[in-house]
């Protein structure tokens, strides 16, 4: 299944469980199964909150794919759990192009949690987003989890460890043409924080 969006959003949801934003999953009728292919442009998620994971959006299911581009991130919360804003699962493939991420709050990764998915952003801005946890704006976690950023602007976030970015669990990730500042912790790793067996290139 597909779907298409433009100058949209999703604004002041509340969920007791996953995603108080948007949730793309893929579903059965009938005993077939459909994977979810989803392109997106425009959006504008805005103070949402979930008590669990993913307080902006969660896309879950192996095999599901997300493409979404020109779209904004702002005051969402995950409350408990991980992913303020963005929250990728095992085998899920999502590509992003100028995606901006601000202000969000969670447990740990306040901005994006990609965790065992492959995911390639070109465009990117996160700045003043807190996690009382670690990741300040952007966690890659979990067995082939395969993540390339190019062209990014992280600044002004706050964790406990990784200010910026946390790498670990088996994570991967490239880091090109991109800028890491004035992030702030309260334990290691202002900018990059890993955490073995992990790896990061920049």
């Amino acid at each position: 299944s597909g779907g298409s969006g433009g100058n949209s959003g999703s604004s002041g949801g509340n969920s007791g469980g996953n995603s108080g934003g948007i949730m793309i999953r893929n579903a059965s009728l009938r005993g077939v199964a459909y994977t979810s292919v989803v392109y997106a442009s425009g959006l504008y998620v805005a103070n949402n909150k979930s008590n669990t994971a993913a307080g902006g959006l969660l896309i879950q299911s192996a095999g599901a794919q997300l493409y979404l581009s020109n779209s904004t991130f702002t005051g969402n919360e995950s409350a408990n759990s991980d992913a303020g804003a963005i929250y990728t699962s095992t085998g899920t493939k999502v590509q992003m192009k100028n995606i901006t991420v601000t202000n969000n709050k969670a447990a740990r990764a306040a901005g994006m949690n990609l965790y065992s998915s492959t995911v390639d952003i070109t465009g990117l801005k996160m700045h003043g987003n807190a996690a009382r946890g670690a990741g300040g704006s952007l966690a890659v976690a979990g067995a082939n989890c395969q993540v390339t950023v190019t062209d990014a602007e992280i600044y002004e976030n706050e964790a406990t460890s990784g200010g910026a970015v946390i790498v670990q669990s088996g994570g991967n990730l490239t880091l090109e043409n991109s800028k890491l500042y004035n992030n702030k912790v309260k334990a290691n790793g202002a900018a990059v924080y890993m955490n073995s067996p992990s790896v990061a290139t920049m």
